[in-house]
C-alpha cells in the first residue's frame, strides 16, 4: 500500500499535467467552435434563400391562377362572340355590319401671332440683362 506522502509527491511532481490537459481540450475544441460558427452562417443564408424562394413561388402561383382565370374567360363562348363582333368586326349569317365613317375633322388654324418687331431703341442686350440680374446693376 502507498503512503499518503507518496500520493502527495506524485500529484505535486507533475503540476503542469492538468494545465496541459486543459490546453489540449481547448485546442481540440477550437476547430469545432469555428466549424459550428460556419455552419450557423450557412444555415442563416439557406433560411434567407428559402424565404426568398418561397415568396417567388407564391408570386408564380398567383400569376398562374390569374392566367388560368383569363384562359377560362377567353375560352368562353361569350368572349369569343364579343371578340368576333367588336374586335374582328365579324357578323353572323343574315346580319349586316354597319361601320360608321366620320368626316375628317378640320385642323384648327394656328393662332394669329403678332408680327415680330425689332427691339426698341435703348433696349438692353441679353448680356446686359444678365449682368443686371446677377450684379444688381441697371
Amino acid at each position: 500500500m502507498e503512503h499518503p506522502t507518496e500520493r502527495q509527491e506524485s500529484a505535486t511532481s507533475h503540476p503542469l499535467l492538468p494545465r496541459l490537459i486543459l490546453l489540449l481540450v481547448v485546442l481540440a475544441a477550437l476547430p469545432l467552435a469555428v466549424d459550428i460558427s460556419q455552419r450557423l452562417a450557412v444555415i442563416r443564408r439557406m433560411r434567407a434563400e428559402e424565404a426568398r424562394l418561397q415568396a417567388e413561388v407564391e408570386a408564380a402561383e398567383a400569376t398562374r391562377e390569374a392566367l388560368e382565370a383569363q384562359r377560362e374567360l377567353v375560352e368562353s363562348p361569350a368572349f369569343v362572340e364579343w371578340w368576333a363582333r367588336v374586335q374582328a368586326r365579324m357578323t353572323q349569317e343574315g346580319e349586316v355590319a354597319v361601320i360608321p365613317v366620320f368626316p375628317p375633322t378640320e385642323t384648327p388654324s394656328a393662332p394669329s401671332e403678332a408680327p415680330l418687331r425689332p427691339p426698341a431703341q435703348g433696349a438692353r442686350s441679353i448680356p446686359d440683362e444678365w449682368r443686371a440680374l446677377f450684379l444688381g446693376g441697371e
